[in-house]
């Protein structure tokens, strides 16, 4: 992807707990870790709010050494930003509370409260070990020239020698399977 000129980003996500220091209580939630390249969110941008209650739109996330968190967890773990947060191994400063997230889905950790740190301090956190429940992600977006390409490739018999093209196709079988896999069983 990226020798085709396309963008890309990577992100983690797992369940973890996540607790509050002792001098603030101690106590343990369930959270939705989510651990971000430099270049996240691709498309979107994320909203959250900051130490003096303002709500900022941003195109990127946390920066190394530093989390962000859901207001819900901040509530539960009766944190503030800019207290510690505790991730297995490792202390991180809580610089944000996320409001919203562009790529955020439906499923079942999208009932936990989120955690996003930046992927270089996932290591130090400890958290991915054998057995964990881990979810990898390769986000790529195209750029407007392969977009440009897609629209010439309906006139071209040879169409498929770019990324674009080859999505293009990738995508009708997807597409297809899809339909396959939700239609009912005859039986």
């Amino acid at each position: 992807a990226t020798e085709r000129g396309l963008r890309t980003t990577r992100t983690v996500s797992f369940p973890s707990m996540a607790r509050a220091p002792e001098d603030k209580g101690g106590e343990f939630r369930l959270v939705a870790v989510k651990a971000v390249a430099d270049a996240y969110p691709l498309r979107g941008q994320l909203t959250v709010r900051d130490a003096h209650g303002r709500e900022l739109t941003l195109g990127q996330g946390p920066k190394p050494g530093s989390v962000w968190a859901d207001a819900a967890l901040l509530h539960g773990l009766h944190l503030q930003i800019g207290d510690a947060l505790l991730l297995g191994e490792t202390s991180l400063r809580i610089e944000q509370a996320i409001l919203q997230e562009p790529d955020r889905g439906a499923g079942f950790m999208s009932f936990s409260p989120r955690v996003m740190l930046h992927e270089q301090d996932l290591a130090a956190t400890g958290l991915i070990q054998p057995a964990s429940r881990v979810t990898y992600r390769l986000m790529v977006m195209a750029r407007k020239r392969w977009r440009v390409c897609v629209r010439r490739s309906k006139t071209r018999s040879n169409a498929t020698h770019c990324a674009a093209c080859v999505w293009t196709a990738w995508r009708r079988v997807a597409l297809r399977c899809v339909k396959r896999w939700t239609e009912p069983k005859s039986s």
